[in-house]
């Protein structure tokens, strides 16, 4: 019978620091997958080692394996063991890590070999030890190695060591640094997405010596719009006494439901701040990836358990395999005195490489599974869920204008109230998508951000979030080049082109998007009336019937804003469109009579006003028009 041959050193055990593998015995840990692998009472494992009885211990005492062991001084190195063995066992393989030893010399032999190198530093563990975390590092090694589960997906299980448990460490200093120094007496944590997050602030708050309390509650838009007595209570107990300074953390968010609770619950807005650690504490370009990697094991109706039972039970239990690898990860860490001894630079790196490198690695598509996948199928039945058993109950938290407006000041949007312009359209968008917000949605956007640095996309995360039904497409076109912000996972797709330039449109609505149809076009574009009525002749084709053609800012022109015809003898959009709705014609610039009669022939037009106050006299009352297709 063939048995497979194991080195014991760095191979099924490895040191916990990385130092020699046989020299600090009391630092020894299992390589669980390696260890899961060797067939009890068959395989053999052969050593190189000057003590027989501790590699005989080790074996069983750390590995946890009874197999027959051969123990010599050199005689891999040298071959006399690999001589030995190969008259005595009919072996098909060896694995071990010296390529001497373990790869060469069992070749010799005619012992086919592998080279096992699990022992070593992941890449993700390397950057983090090259920034100077290094202890962090070793225990991310530790809980890669020690945690194997047959039957979990692997993407699910390593991702929370290599990942989710540093990001999460690192955030709980950052936390920690801001509840030391403004003051806060206690911190409440909200499940379901701090469902993790709440077991590693205890560490961290002991490793600096924190004095604060740490709550963790159930929370949820169902519990905190249509919450129970039960649950008010609870609510009203984890924010403690009125002398508390509160400070309210959640992996990512808007806060809007969690306000309306706390006014709900009577509880003084003044002494409770609302934190997310997207946004908040690091800077998200893939926006709900932490979310995603922090599922619950749970539905998300704790407060109306009775009423719901999930059909995916299967899909949350995939989950637990990853929780249980965290709480793995967690429990090493009390082997590493100095994961404290860490520089804010080296926190500040070492977050960026795992927020831009790393968790889109594991919480992105895998044809083996991902977070995503299951996530993704979660949530549709969730957003089913609200709608049918709280229907018309839930439309205080659906079309309530300050949570797009909430929206768009957390990512400096000027739809806003806040930011640069605050012209505050998000009003108008609250009622104009209020019937559709939880469709299949298929927007496009024209203009992506005010100048050009490419940082950030603000409108399209403001719309991925708003429109929550997990198939919503949500596509964008600038002149600068953002398609680093595309995400497949988020289904956000943008394309780089001139807005004005009508070839380039053309190509885009003929060839890159030939089967897309939209419901929503925005143009926020360079607000130039030639461009304006370019985009709207090429792009009108892409609009299904019933949807919506809005064009912002028309009471303001890159040049001449102040006239109604422009150069060139295009009529300034503004002026065009008020003229169209007072019964007047419709000549778009540069455009085909055909074209501008169907467009004229097909659709009714709104305006509304903005709210901003950067033109001080003018009149903003048609500053954005909103195009219905009828037919």
């Amino acid at each position: 019978m063939s048995v497979k041959s194991w080195d014991l050193f760095d191979t099924l055990v490895t040191d916990r620091f990385m130092r020699p593998a046989g020299d600090h015995l009391p630092d020894l840990f299992r390589i669980a997958s390696n260890c899961d692998e060797v067939t009890p009472y068959v395989d053999v494992v052969v050593s190189d080692y000057y003590c027989e009885k501790d590699a005989f211990l080790v074996l069983r005492n750390i590995a946890k394996l009874n197999n027959n062991i051969y123990v010599s001084s050199e005689g891999k190195y040298t071959g006399s063991m690999w001589k030995e063995l190969s008259s005595e066992l009919d072996i098909s393989l060896h694995t071990g890590d010296n390529k001497h030893s373990d790869v060469k010399m069992p070749l010799v032999y005619g012992i086919n070999s592998r080279h096992c190198t699990k022992h070593l530093l992941s890449e993700a563990e390397q950057a983090i030890y090259d920034f100077g975390a290094t202890h962090l590092a070793l225990l991310m090694r530790e809980g890669r190695l020690s945690f194997h589960k047959d039957g979990a997906l692997d993407m699910i299980v390593e991702g929370q060591s290599q990942c989710n448990f540093p990001m999460l460490f690192l955030a709980s200093i950052k936390l920690n640094q801001k509840i030391a120094r403004e003051g806060h007496t206690r911190v409440v944590m909200i499940a379901r997405d701090c469902c993790l997050w709440h077991k590693v602030l205890p560490l961290v708050r002991k490793l600096f010596c924190g004095a604060y309390d740490i709550k963790y509650i159930s929370s949820g838009r169902i519990c905190s719009y249509r919450p129970t007595r039960g649950y008010k209570r609870e609510f009203v107990a984890a924010m403690g006494t009125e002398k508390d300074k509160v400070l309210i953390v959640d992996i990512h968010g808007t806060g809007a439901s969690m306000r309306h609770l706390i006014k709900l619950c009577g509880i003084d807005e003044t002494r409770a701040e609302i934190l997310f650690l997207d946004g908040g504490i690091i800077k998200n370009h893939v926006w709900r990836n932490m979310e995603v990697i922090n599922s619950d094991v749970e539905p998300p109706f704790a407060d109306w358990d009775v009423r719901f039972k999930t059909k995916l039970q299967h899909l949350y239990d995939k989950f637990k395999d990853a929780h249980e690898a965290f709480d793995f990860t967690l429990g090493c860490a009390k082997h590493y005195s100095e994961l404290w001894d860490l520089n804010d630079v080296a926190i500040e790196n070492s977050i960026q490489f795992l927020n831009d490198k790393v968790l889109p690695k594991y919480v992105g598509k895998h044809e083996h599974g991902s977070y995503w996948a299951c996530y993704r199928e979660i949530e549709c039945e969730e957003v089913a869920t609200r709608a049918r058993v709280f229907g018309d109950d839930m439309k205080p938290m659906d079309n309530d204008e300050s949570y797009l407006t909430m929206l768009a000041n957390k990512f400096r949007s000027d739809k806003g109230t806040e930011y640069l312009c605050k012209h505050h359209y998000t009003r108008h968008y609250s009622k104009l998508f209020q019937d559709i917000r939880r469709e299949k949605v298929a927007l496009l956007e024209l203009g992506l951000q005010i100048g050009s640095s490419g940082s950030e996309v603000p409108s399209l995360r403001m719309w991925r979030e708003y429109f929550y039904h997990p198939c919503a497409k949500i596509h964008g076109i600038d002149l600068y080049d953002f398609v680093k912000h595309s995400s497949d996972e988020d289904n956000i797709k943008i394309w780089q082109h001139d807005c004005g330039n009508r070839e380039e449109l053309k190509h885009f609505a003929t060839t890159e998007t030939r089967s897309l149809m939209y419901d929503v076009i925005i143009d926020d574009a360079s607000h130039a009336s030639e461009h304006q009525q370019t985009a709207l002749s090429e792009l009108w084709c892409k609009l299904f019937i019933g949807g919506m053609y809005v064009i912002e800012d028309l009471h303001w022109q890159p040049n001449d804003d102040d006239i109604k015809t422009l150069k060139g003898g295009c009529m300034k959009t503004q002026t065009l469109l008020e003229n169209w709705k007072e019964g007047g014609n419709l000549i778009l610039f540069d455009t085909d009579p055909k074209v501008s009669d169907a467009i004229r022939t097909s659709c009714v037009i709104s305006f509304y006003d903005s709210s901003s106050t950067r033109w001080p006299g003018r009149n903003l009352d048609h500053a954005m028009a909103v195009l219905t297709k009828t037919n």
